[in-house]
């Protein structure tokens, strides 16, 4: 059943416009916030999609496979490469007279040309008498080896034994080997001489006698230095003086200690 209001029918009409048009006026609310919303929103600006774009300025990373190296930062210089050890150096050169250098000082030896090594020649070898053979052979009652005199024992000696059965001088020549400057001696009686013994020494150098000679008694010595020169042959002469008192066959040991030529 129907109730009509106030005004019959003509309430209800008007009920039905005011209806329309609240719900007109919503829609047009409704609408417009859409809008705003669709043009303000985190989607609805055109602009705002857009992602930045980076800076001009800033130098994009190289990607992982990249083997080109990166360039060095503005004003930073490379430090210098070391000098190769094993190009020779053409700058460095080695110090004065070091390993044939041409510094000063020479060009391998010092002070020398460098050619021949700078070795001098050796000099001469000492020749012991009693190493070298007497021109005619032995005899004259010598021998060699060691002999003390003074309590000195001269191991390359040569020896006369002298007694009333072999009167008279005694001597000895040899030849003087080549480079040979001077002639060298320890002079005296032997420790197994018997007392009473004088023995006269003299040396000789091509069959002239250098000096006049001395004469020794037991317990004395002498040293005998000689210069050689151009001589060829060196002799060396020993006599008896005086035999052992009281004894007719006493020995007396003349020694020349260590003679050598030098």
């Amino acid at each position: 059943m129907t109730t009509n209001g106030p005004g019959g029918s003509g309430g209800q009409h008007s009920y039905l416009r005011d209806g329309a048009l609240v719900g007109a006026i919503a829609a047009a609310i409704i609408g417009a916030l859409v809008a705003v919303f669709l043009k303000y929103g985190p989607e609805g600006n055109g602009d705002s999609g857009k992602a930045a774009s980076p800076p001009s300025s800033v130098a994009p990373l190289p990607s992982a496979d990249d083997t080109t190296p990166a360039p060095s930062p503005s004003g930073e210089t490379s430090p210098p490469s070391p000098p190769d050890d094993t190009s020779g150096g053409a700058g460095e050169s080695s110090p004065p007279g070091e390993n044939g250098g041409s510094g000063t000082g020479g060009s391998g030896d010092a002070g020398g040309s460098g050619g021949s090594g700078g070795t001098e020649p050796p000099g001469p070898v000492t020749s012991y008498l009693s190493d070298l053979d007497p021109v005619g052979g032995l005899g004259n009652y010598k021998h060699t080896g060691p002999a003390t005199v003074q309590r000195t024992t001269y191991g390359n000696s040569v020896i006369f034994s002298l007694n009333s059965f072999n009167p008279g001088a005694k001597t000895v020549t040899y030849n003087v080997p080549a480079g040979v400057k001077e002639f060298h001696a320890t002079v005296g009686l032997d420790e197994k001489t018997e007392s009473g013994c004088r023995v006269f020494f003299q040396v000789s150098l091509d069959g002239n006698p250098v000096d006049k000679g001395f004469t020794l008694p037991l317990g004395q010595t002498h040293e005998v230095i000689e210069k050689i020169g151009d001589a060829g042959r060196l002799m060396i002469t020993v006599n008896g003086v005086e035999s052992p008192s009281g004894k007719t066959n006493g020995t007396c040991r003349a020694v020349w200690g260590d003679a050598r030529l030098s």
